[in-house]
């Protein structure tokens, strides 16, 4: 995009990082019904923002040391940071934000206070309006929104230059979006306060991207020569002085929108935003990560984690503190949790203010030319604050944590849960005199105690025990305050847990006003259990301690205690009745297109299908909205599939405001601050959650797959430490959720990306101390990697199978002097200890939804080779034997002895036998069906559409078919002496075709022999293909000898000459046949012209044809099925295989398994002991 600019930075190294310094402020997002909504916009006509200067290190500062005391001069900090070669924001070029899934710009995101809409005569606009609407009405027929835009900015560029730098993104769907936005307006044309409230709504972006007034004339320039071109002669003069009347308020309405929003828009959003829509987030976070470091080097040993993934969490911090600038309340809380946080990772206080340095060196280098004394003091008092509440966070942190938590583990030492219990529910009594709602909650503790959520179902106790309120109280006691403190500098998971027992209490019957009282009873229950080692400090520790844990128990208890949900209930009925549900889904989208439109393009299906799923799932959300254990659940589910689409944790506030004002713009009468703190208490605990997933799914391996990036890609995982790629690719813990950004690469179709990955993962490393080889977490984590490959990416099953082989690098590497080959195919093979039905394992899901090819790789034959010899073999030549003992009883009793009543004995053998294997191939079929070993058939009627694996191979079908059509003729044949023939030699009766049938169908069952010789079983494989091809051309060859000979029966019978060949159609079939193949001659002489016209030209159809085309079809599909032969031969043999082993005990089939030594290391050389599972 031209005018955007790129980040620079050398010095920093890439070398490893931390565990997130100073991470977004995303563990709970902004109170969404406190302070301004955020601005509406739907769109502008300048898209981009102001060309960005040349960011060079030479470049004065306009403003230094902001806050006294808390920031250096940036010429001191640039001047201790000279001979840093490569430091430096440069201009370059910005990827699209397209290929974030984003859409456009970063607009500002704060609404200004309405100004009213410019004077307009109404007489004239009521004239001109309908003039400008007909015109535009011509224009979108007579062309595209596509081709218009790309008209408007061709033209834009040629005669209005100084309006490039306007333009943040040239893209198609931005000059779409432009000739969107003058549709809009258009239609506005007859109502002035319509097209100002348009108008006004895109102030902010035009605000923040230089944009004026003036440059409206230029603008209209361009659009009057885009009318002229298209409408040409229609465009009137009368036309052009409409346009120009409607361009003219255009003109005035930004001209006012804009002085009204300059005046009152934050100057910190306003400066991060230009930021960010210069330089991508990474870019950003990158130039602070080595900025950092020349200023404060000492700071690398805090850094653990690899260099983007801080970088990018730098650029998370800012955004969220920007986004808490204006609600000091809020920004408090967050600032607290990330206090504690950055405890667990060694910061102290007096590491804090190098990073507003730092902060304010980046700012003025990337607003060049758009920095100022007043932007410089806005950044220096927000950081003012930040530091002094982190300050005093990690202080909190340091020395009353380390005390509380000293306090308790040597109370849990002295005391049980029962006997700490009974001091609490004592000083409980004592408090309130006789009961408050406190000991009662303690009493419902022991009623209720079976009563909990899922994740506290496994307590010392149940409902059938015989436990004291004191002794629940003590339990539930002892368990909040030991989480409080394992989970002290975790507050993410603290908030979240705090939630879910407040819920919990709250049904118990603590109220809010009880938990001062609680609190109190626990530290000097705690310090009386401490006894002369107890101090005041341990005892205000607890306390201190105590009120972090009711900063959310507070909030939860009151939102019950208030009826928050029975409101929020209420309300959402009244909206359904109201509207319809998918209006609900509209109307948030719409508002939401207007106040970031950078965002609706996170949402890429069509529009009514989004609102639906909007509304479906805001009505299930809601339904668990006193369940938040439940809610949690569901919200971290969503937002995985939303880390993929490019969302941020600063755009959940957002979401939240833009429901709420749709919510209260759907509800005017019925909305009340009631309704407001309700709804604003339930997106609070949703956008928490939601906020602190999408901060902890989000790093560089998820941005370079939300846009598809593989160079980025490759440096993401690059910078990451050997022994942690694995972790990397493989899991993304989000709060208790888990996804996998291989599995995103898969099911997303960035084939390439996954290559990547499984290439990465699977490639050996070493060093001094151990090698490192992913495919042991990999099969861990995925064990169903093969199915997924085979369903959905088949293309990668070769870099899979690959990466399962080692070899030497030359045959000089072995002492035998030939090429090591290590095969690690123990997941491969299949562990029957997890893998308890064969049809599940590796080698049977290639069986069954595998291309052929990979059956050549050489992995996937040597876990054929092996399973072959080890049981395959033995067991099907002892089937294939019992097969032909059953063939020879059948043609000697029922073809060489039938004539003969000697042959009973044998015929009877022969059925007996044969119903004993029947029922053992039914059994097999049974037990397929029952554990669902089978496989759906489309094109069935669903009652028979479940085909056990057993009954796909036709072999099997036909030999059950043989076994059970030799039972039917032992039963029915009767006992012939002399000659088997009735008494009619004409005649068959149904046996002799039973026994006709069977005998065909046991020998050809003979062929699956060929399975013992790859080429036999290759050529059976060469023969059914042909004759597939055969059977086609023989049906179009069938409807030609039908349609031919009918026509002349007809004609034949009309004739006085005929000589009977066409009397019927039969014997005309039969008589085409003849000359089809040369059998013989057609009969012309006395043949109406009509036949013989028939004749001639089924000949050549029939013929020289469909024969000629059927003999070329062979050719081409022998010479393909050529090279597919082999691999169909290994593929049968597998299937053969898969069919054994399932006939094996599990008990065989574990010897088997343990008998290859799977777990023992391999070596690479003499010496070189390598890795296992192979």
């Amino acid at each position: 995009s031209s005018g955007s600019g790129k980040l620079k930075s050398g010095g920093g190294g890439g070398g490893a990082a931390s565990s997130c310094p100073f991470s977004a402020l995303v563990s709970a997002m902004g109170d969404p019904v406190a302070g301004d909504a955020p601005h509406k916009q739907a769109g502008s006509f300048f898209e981009g923002g102001a060309s960005v200067e040349s960011l060079s290190k030479e470049t004065k500062p306009k403003v230094a040391g902001s806050v006294a005391g808390t920031f250096i001069s940036y010429s001191d900090a640039r001047s201790s940071s000279q001979g840093s070669s490569a430091t430096g924001m440069t201009r370059g070029t910005k990827k699209s934000n397209t290929s974030s899934g984003r859409g456009g710009g970063r607009a500002a995101r704060k609404r200004a206070t309405r100004c009213k809409a410019p004077p307009v005569d109404m007489a004239l606009l009521a004239k001109y309006a309908p003039v400008v609407k007909a015109a535009w009405a011509k224009v979108v027929r007579a062309y595209s929104w596509d081709q218009l835009g790309d008209m408007l900015y061709k033209t834009l560029f040629e005669e209005a230059e100084e309006l490039r730098g306007m333009f943040f993104n040239l893209t198609q769907a931005q000059s779409i979006r432009l000739v969107d936005m003058l549709s809009t307006l258009v239609d506005f044309a007859h109502s002035p306060e319509k097209m100002h409230e348009k108008m006004e709504s895109m102030s902010p972006m035009h605000y923040s991207r230089g944009v004026k007034s003036d440059h409206m004339k230029p603008l209209f320039n361009v659009v009057v020569i885009m009318l002229k071109e298209v409408l040409k002669h229609d465009f009137t003069p009368a036309a052009a002085e409409a346009f120009t009347f409607w361009w003219d308020y255009l003109t005035r309405s930004m001209q006012a929108g804009l002085e009204s929003f300059g005046g009152q828009s934050s100057l910190v959003q306003e400066s991060w935003d230009t930021v960010l829509n210069k330089f991508t987030d990474l870019e950003v976070g990158v130039f602070l990560y080595d900025t950092l470091f020349e200023l404060a080097p000492n700071l690398k040993t805090l850094f653990k984690r690899p260099k983007d993934v801080i970088a990018l969490k730098f650029t998370e911090m800012i955004s969220m503190l920007v986004s808490f600038s204006s609600d000091k309340d809020r920004m408090r809380t967050m600032i607290t949790w990330l206090g504690f946080r950055h405890v667990r990772y060694g910061v102290r206080p007096h590491h804090i203010p190098i990073m507003g340095q730092v902060l304010i060196a980046v700012l003025e280098r990337a607003l060049a030319g758009e920095w100022s004394e007043a932007t410089a003091n806005a950044w220096g008092e927000l950081w003012q604050t930040t530091c002094d509440m982190l300050r005093r966070a990690i202080d909190d942190g340091e020395q009353k944590g380390a005390a509380a938590t000293e306090a308790w583990n040597e109370c849990k030492k002295r005391t049980t849960p029962a006997g700490l219990g009974g001091m609490i529910y004592a000083k409980l009594l004592k408090y309130s005199q006789g009961g408050t709602s406190a000991t009662d909650f303690a009493e419902h503790l022991s009623i209720h105690r079976g009563d909990h959520p899922e994740e506290y179902a496994n307590k010392r106790y149940d409902k059938d025990s015989d436990v004291s309120g004191s002794e629940a109280l003590g339990l539930e006691t002892w368990e909040l305050m030991s989480m409080l403190v394992e989970k002290l500098y975790d507050p993410d998971d603290q908030i979240e847990v705090l939630t879910v027992r407040g819920a919990h209490f709250y049904e118990m019957g603590l109220r809010q006003s009880d938990l001062v009282l609680l609190g109190q009873a626990i530290g000097e229950s705690v310090q009386d259990v401490l006894g002369s080692s107890g101090t005041a400090k341990s005892l205000e520790a607890l306390r201190w301690l105590w009120g972090v844990a009711c900063i959310t128990l507070n909030k939860t208890v009151d939102a019950f205690e208030h009826k928050f949900y029975e409101t929020i209930q209420e309300d959402w009925d009244a909206v359904k009745k109201t509207v319809e549900i998918r209006a609900v889904g509209e109307n948030f989208y719409s508002d939401l297109g207007e106040a970031a439109p950078d965002l609706i393009f996170l949402f890429a299906r069509p529009k009514n299908i989004q609102s639906n799923l909007f509304a479906v799932h805001m009505e299930h959300l809601i339904s668990l909205a006193r369940q938040p254990a439940l809610l949690f659940k569901d919200i971290k589910a969503m937002t995985l599939r939303h880390i993929k689409y490019g969302a941020k944790a600063e755009d959940v506030n957002v979401f939240s405001n833009c429901f709420i004002e749709c919510l209260q713009r759907m509800l005017p009468e019925r909305w009340s601050d009631k309704s407001k703190e309700a709804w604003g208490a339930l997106w609070d605990m949703m956008c928490t959650c939601m906020a602190r997933c999408l901060r902890a799914g989000s790093s560089p391996i998820t941005l370079a797959l939300v846009q598809g990036d593989l160079d980025a890609l490759r440096r993401a995982v690059a910078s990451v430490p050997r022994g942690k790629r694995e972790e990397c690719l493989l899991k993304l813990e989000l709060n208790g959720g888990e996804g996998s950004p291989l599995y995103w690469a898969i099911q997303d179709g960035h084939v390439e990306l996954a290559r990547f990955m499984l290439h990465d993962l699977l490639a050996i490393r070493a060093d001094r101390d151990q090698y490192y080889y992913g495919l042991d977490e990999l099969m861990r984590v995925h064990p169903d990697i093969v199915t997924v490959l085979c369903k959905k990416a088949p293309a990668l099953l070769e870099d899979f199978f690959n990466g399962l082989l080692w070899t030497s690098k030359s045959a000089s590497t072995t002492e035998e002097g030939i090429i090591r080959v290590n095969y690690y195919i123990r997941d491969l093979y299949g562990n029957p200890k997890f893998i308890k039905q064969a049809w599940d394992g590796p080698l049977a899901v290639l069986c069954l939804h595998g291309p052929l090819s990979s059956f050549l790789h050489p992995a996937v034959k040597k876990v054929l080779q092996i399973k072959w010899k080890a049981f395959g073999w033995a067991m099907f030549m002892l089937t294939e034997c019992w097969y032909m003992f059953l063939l020879l009883l059948f043609m000697i009793g029922f073809i060489i002895l039938r004539s003969s009543c000697d042959g009973m004995g044998m015929r009877a053998a022969s059925g007996a036998f044969s119903g004993l294997t029947l029922l053992l191939q039914l059994s097999v079929v049974y037990r397929q069906f029952r554990a669902g070993q089978v496989q759906q058939r489309r094109g069935l009627p669903r009652a028979i559409s479940r085909i056990p694996h057993w009954l796909r191979n036709p072999w099997n079908a036909n030999r059950m078919l043989s076994m059970l059509l030799i039972v039917i003729a032992a039963i029915c044949e009767p006992c012939r002496p002399g000659s088997h023939q009735a008494d009619d030699p004409n005649t068959i009766d149904g046996i002799d075709v039973i026994l006709a049938s069977t005998g065909v169908l046991l020998w050809l069952s003979m062929l699956q022999l060929t399975t013992l010789s790859t080429r036999l079983s290759a050529f059976c494989y060469s023969l059914g293909v042909l004759a597939s091809d055969m059977a086609r051309n023989f049906v179009v060859i069938g409807v030609l000898l039908l349609g031919f000979s009918s026509s002349m029966v007809v004609v034949e019978r009309a004739s006085t000459t005929s000589d009977g060949s066409f009397v019927g159609v039969g014997m005309g079939v039969l008589n085409l046949i003849q000359i089809l193949i040369n059998m013989g001659s057609p009969v012309i002489e006395g043949a109406q012209i009509f036949t013989v016209i028939g004749l001639v030209v089924f000949t050549c159809l029939a013929n020289v044809g469909m024969l000629n085309i059927l003999i070329a079809q062979l050719s081409l599909t022998f010479d393909t099925i050529s090279r597919d032969m082999r691999a169909f031969a290994s593929a049968h043999r597998a299937q053969v295989c898969v069919e054994m082993e399932d006939l094996l005990p599990l008990q065989r089939r574990q010897r088997l398994y343990a008998s290859m030594a799977f777990d023992a290391p391999i070596e690479f050389d003499r010496g070189d002991v390598g890795v296992a599972g192979g």
